[in-house]
C-alpha cells in the first residue's frame, strides 16, 4: 500500500529502559558491597550460599541474582549462578583488573546530586553549584585517584611500553594532574634513569605519594602542588605527560596549557 510504514512500528522500549536506569546502578552497587561476585567467583552458586557468604537473606539475593542474570552480569542454570567472563575479569575482587572501587568515584552522592539539577545546567549552559569539579582541592579527585586507579594500571603499562621507557634513557619527566600518578609511576618502574616531577593539589599528591611508594620509586617522585595552569614547572624535561585532562576544557584553555608544557 502507499505510504505504508516501513520498520518495526514504534517502541517505547527506549524511553523505560531509560527511566529506570538508575536500577541497574543501584543493583551493582549492592552486588559490589555485598562481595555478592567475589561469593559466586569463590565457589557458591545457590541463593543459600551465597546468601550466607554475604550475610544477607536468601530472598533478597535471590531477586537481586536473578535481576543481575536479566542484566548480564550473571548466569543461572538450575538454580546454580556463575559469573560471565566480563564480570569475572573485573567485579570479583579478587582479580587484579578488579573495576568495583571504581563507583566510589562514579557514583559520587555529590556528582549524582548534581543530575538531579540537568534542566537548570541546560538552561544555564553551566553548573548551578558553588563547588564545581575545577575548584581548587576538591576532594572529589582523591575519590578519583583512589577509585579509578585500578582502571589505569593496564593502560599506564600500555604508555611505558609506547615510550620505550625499559630503554633507560635519562628522563626527567614533567606529569600533569597525575592523579592517581599511575602513568608517571609507570614511566619510572620501567626507567631507573627516570625522575619525575608531579602536578597536582596538595591533597591529591598525597594519593600519588602512596602509590609510588608502594611501586619503589619515591626517591625519583617529586611532587609540584598547585594548578597545573599557575605553577612554576621547572625546565629541561625531557618528556611531558598531559593525561586524561584536556577534556575538562575549551580550546583556548587547553592551548593555554600547552603553551606553557
Amino acid at each position: 500500500m502507499s505510504g505504508a510504514q516501513v520498520g518495526p512500528p514504534p517502541s517505547p522500549q527506549l524511553f523505560f529502559e531509560t527511566a529506570n536506569a538508575f536500577q541497574k546502578t543501584e543493583a551493582l552497587r549492592a552486588a559490589i558491597e555485598l562481595g555478592l561476585f567475589t561469593a559466586i567467583g569463590e565457589g557458591k552458586q545457590t541463593a543459600e550460599d551465597i546468601a550466607a557468604r554475604c550475610k544477607a537473606s536468601v530472598r533478597g539475593t535471590r531477586i537481586l541474582c536473578d535481576f543481575l542474570v536479566v542484566n548480564g552480569f550473571l548466569t543461572k542454570e538450575a538454580n546454580r549462578y556463575a559469573l560471565t567472563r566480563d564480570t569475572a575479569v573485573f567485579l570479583d575482587q579478587r582479580s587484579p583488573a578488579y573495576l568495583g572501587g571504581a563507583l566510589r568515584f562514579l557514583n559520587l552522592p555529590r556528582t549524582m546530586e548534581t543530575y538531579k539539577h540537568l534542566t537548570e545546567i541546560v538552561r544555564k549552559g553551566g553548573t548551578v553549584s558553588e563547588e564545581h569539579s575545577l575548584t581548587p582541592e576538591n576532594p572529589m579527585w582523591v575519590e578519583f585517584a583512589r577509585g579509578m586507579a585500578p582502571m589505569m594500571a593496564m593502560p599506564a603499562e600500555l604508555l611505558a611500553k609506547m615510550l620505550k621507557a625499559e630503554e633507560g634513557r635519562r628522563w626527567k619527566v614533567l606529569s600533569l594532574a597525575v592523579g592517581h600518578g599511575l602513568y608517571d609511576i609507570a614511566v619510572a618502574r620501567h626507567n631507573p634513569n627516570a625522575e619525575v616531577w608531579a602536578v597536582d593539589w596538595p591533597n591529591v599528591l598525597e594519593v600519588a605519594r602512596e602509590n609510588a611508594t608502594k611501586a619503589g620509586v619515591a626517591g625519583r617522585y617529586h611532587t609540584i602542588p598547585g594548578s597545573a595552569f599557575d605553577v612554576a614547572y621547572g625546565r629541561d624535561y625531557d618528556l611531558a605527560l598531559v593525561v586524561n585532562f584536556l577534556h575538562h576544557f575549551d580550546a583556548a584553555g587547553c592551548e593555554k596549557l600547552l603553551r606553557r608544557v
